[in-house]
């Protein structure tokens, strides 16, 4: 369970640093809408 939320953790903070901070936000925004 917690290796689990690890790895996604990683691999999200993987894409932002990729994408960059405001991609990332624009993309959350329309995941949660």
């Amino acid at each position: 369970m917690l290796a689990g939320l690890t790895a996604v953790l990683v691999i999200v903070l993987g894409i932002y640093r990729a994408v960059g901070p405001g991609r990332m936000l624009l993309a959350a925004l329309i995941a949660f809408s």
